[in-house]
């Protein structure tokens, strides 16, 4: 995709990280973000800087949701029902991981102190919006960039997924 996005060579390209860990393309005008759960493996890429987390609508817990997210989320999801809570909570963490990933901020403080739903509001120079993808979810975050309608989902048989050596 990157290939593809800088009319470049799959050879010419040099993936390098940023003191945060972030990967980037030093030598491009172009932004990505990766993410990988279960069966999905999601990229997002631009010219800004931008986000994306996929996980699994399995892995809401409300434990997990007691301990983080700010206080005005804790109480939205204390009064959902199990599958409310389930998509809810993926869509927080989802959005809150890819705005962690857009912007270099830790993860952990990301998810314990910022809202997201005001943050879209207020700041427009960020914007974020979840997909659903059987039982997944996707979160996707852009600086300064329109987010997409849609998703495109390519499936890759299992066969070319196997690592061969040599």
């Amino acid at each position: 995709v990157i290939s593809l996005r800088t009319h470049q060579s799959i050879e010419s390209i040099h993936i390098m990280r940023d003191s945060n860990g972030k990967p980037y393309i030093s030598s491009h005008d172009v932004s990505f973000s990766l993410s990988h759960s279960g069966e999905y493996a999601a990229c997002s890429i631009g010219k800004n800087a931008n986000g994306v987390d996929v996980e699994s609508l399995s892995h809401s817990r409300r434990d997990i949701a007691e301990h983080f997210f700010t206080h005005d989320e804790r109480m939205i999801l204390a009064g959902l029902n199990d599958d409310e809570f389930r998509k809810k909570f993926m869509c927080y963490w989802t959005l809150k991981e890819s705005y962690a990933k857009c912007t270099g901020m830790n993860l952990i403080s990301v998810i314990r102190n910022v809202n997201l739903e005001k943050i879209f509001k207020v700041d427009a120079n960020f914007s974020g919006r979840n997909f659903f993808l059987d039982d997944y979810v996707l979160g996707v975050c852009c600086e300064n960039d329109t987010l997409p309608d849609s998703i495109h989902e390519i499936k890759i048989p299992p066969a070319c997924l196997r690592h061969t050596s040599g």
